[in-house]
């Protein structure tokens, strides 16, 4: 029997839920946060993911979060899922209040048993707030 999943989708969004009859909506997808200082709390956001294999099959993800320089930024987490008739199961994962203490590029992983997946990044930046950039200017 095949046990190998794949990621087919996986994303940040600002909002995502899935309907009574198994529908995705994904609302606002993005890859850059924006910040004006370090450490900076952003209030919000999904990670989403759809995972793909055999059907019926039952599977254990982990979802890992790293920073630019290789430290877990999310407590480890395992979620337990049955791939549906369509071989397919959708992974919503509510973010909420999570501080980011450095700039550059984040990585975003699945991982099953070890082996990755499926895996995106985004990126954090920090900008100067437009009040501050137009006192530098006069």
């Amino acid at each position: 029997m095949d046990k190998k999943i794949k990621t087919e989708l996986l994303t940040l969004c600002d909002h995502a839920m899935t309907s009574q009859q198994g529908k995705l909506s994904v609302i606002g997808l993005f890859d850059r946060i924006f910040v004006t200082q370090l450490p900076s709390k952003y209030p919000r956001f999904f990670i989403v993911a759809i995972v793909s294999g055999k059907s019926g099959t039952s599977h254990e993800v982990e979802l890992r979060v790293k920073t630019p320089t290789g430290k877990a930024l999310l407590p480890k987490r395992s979620v337990s899922l049955k791939l549906g008739g369509n071989g397919k199961a959708n992974v919503l994962t509510d973010v909420a209040n999570l501080t980011f203490e450095e700039v550059g590029e984040y990585t975003i992983e699945i991982v099953t048993d070890e082996d990755q997946v499926g895996s995106t990044s985004f990126f954090v930046s920090k900008v100067v707030p437009k009040d501050q950039a137009t006192q530098k200017k006069n």
